[in-house]
């Protein structure tokens, strides 16, 4: 067993000093060659919608002459009122994804290969297409929609075939009638994310993380999208997976700086994302004007989502959202206090060099939520990059920035 545990602390370690030498060195990753470029955002007006949804999105520049909206929502919610010619995008069923980087599973999770193919599909996505999203007011719906869009950039859709609706469905009524009949199924596409570049260094898995936390990088900065009381390791703040017990321990990613998903959307809506110039502003204060690359969380990087979308969609900023989130970052402590890992882990968490904050749910009397499919002694924290990465067959798609290469 010594032997074991030597073996495996010296190959932690030589994964970790490939990482460092690796993804640092390239770590604006996900098509972020010029970030003070400033790229157009993703936003666009109700206006400029109904006018493609009435008259159609015509050619652009780029040579893409077809549009199909997705409304990121509920059936019911879907049923009740939508963007004429808009398809159903459902939060519970389309990309939903119980996945697993090797040290235990994780709900909520980038989408698979195979649910994306079908979603875009389904609704007769191609490679002319550009896809606008749509939601519901209330930032839950933002989230999700903030989430649909991370899934298309992970999967390979550049910027320039994305939109995000400027605001709500709500603020789209409030000038134009939306439809409560559903959309005529399209003909089916053959389309698949392999006939793309599959961008996987969007998603920052575990393993990139625990070196984030680590390494003292200026050029890298931890985003925390949630509440205060999470963020500052209040007991029982983060329930676990199940959504009725705890993680094992409450804090932040060391060095993380809060800043709760609510600064970024306008309080009277909940769903339309501040301006451009007002969220320059907001990130200039917190040192981040391009020159950094972000790795924003949140409890399962919903809430985190939203900032990958203002970072990576309206200002043009390197940033990786850490898919896993406190509810796989919460759970990767001692065994002892209810964690997944044995005491000697080389992916424990719930230490001074990789957490901040640390409060334990055991010792507060709350019950932790086991994690299912713990594995240790894991050679690899990055698999779902790993396997996404090469889901297309050899040679397809970016190989991830993560460890083992």
């Amino acid at each position: 067993m010594y032997l074991r545990k030597n073996k495996l602390s010296l190959h932690f370690a030589l994964i970790l000093l490939v990482v460092v030498c690796l993804s640092f060195s390239s770590c604006g990753g996900g098509g972020y060659d010029n970030p003070q470029a400033k790229p157009p955002s993703v936003m666009v007006s109700a206006a400029t919608l109904n006018l493609w949804a009435t008259n159609g999105y015509g050619t652009d520049a780029r040579g893409y002459n077809k549009m199909v909206i997705l409304d990121v929502t509920t059936a019911d919610k879907y049923n009740a009122g939508h963007v004429p010619g808009s398809y159903l995008l459902d939060t519970a069923t389309d990309l939903a994804a119980k996945r697993n980087d090797g040290v235990g599973d994780t709900i909520s999770m980038v989408a698979t290969q195979s649910q994306m193919n079908t979603l875009i599909q389904r609704t007769g996505i191609d490679e002319r297409t550009v896809i606008v999203f749509t939601t519901e007011d209330g930032g839950g719906s933002l989230m999700s929609l903030s989430r649909a869009y991370f899934n298309f950039r992970y999967w390979g859709f550049p910027k320039e075939r994305l939109k995000v609706l400027d605001g709500s469905k709500a603020v789209y009524k409030a000038s134009f009638p939306l439809s409560t009949e559903p959309t005529l199924a399209p003909t089916p596409s053959t389309y698949s994310v392999c006939l793309l570049a599959q961008d996987t260094s969007v998603r920052a898995p575990l393993a990139e993380m625990i070196v984030v936390a680590e390494d003292n990088d200026l050029n890298t900065v931890v985003l925390d999208s949630r509440s205060p009381n999470e963020y500052n390791g209040v007991a029982g703040s983060t329930k676990g997976p199940g959504g009725t017990d705890f993680v094992a321990f409450e804090g932040h990613i060391r060095t993380a700086i809060n800043q709760n998903y609510t600064e970024l959307i306008n309080g009277n809506t909940n769903t339309q994302i501040l301006s451009k110039q007002t969220l320059t502003e907001k990130f200039t204060a917190l040192g981040i004007n391009g020159s950094k690359t972000s790795y924003p969380y949140c409890r399962t990087s919903y809430r985190g989502a939203i900032t990958f979308l203002v970072l990576d969609g309206i200002l043009g900023y390197p940033v990786k959202l850490y898919d896993g989130a406190w509810i796989e970052w919460g759970q990767m402590a001692d065994e002892s206090y209810d964690g997944a890992l044995k005491s000697d882990s080389p992916w424990k968490t719930n230490t001074s060099s990789r957490s901040e904050a640390i409060t334990y749910n055991k010792e507060a009397g709350k019950t932790v939520e086991k994690l299912l499919n713990a594995n240790s002694y894991a050679l690899r924290a990055d698999m779902v990059n790993v396997s996404d990465s090469t889901a297309c067959g050899t040679g397809s798609g970016n190989k991830p920035i993560a460890p083992g290469y």
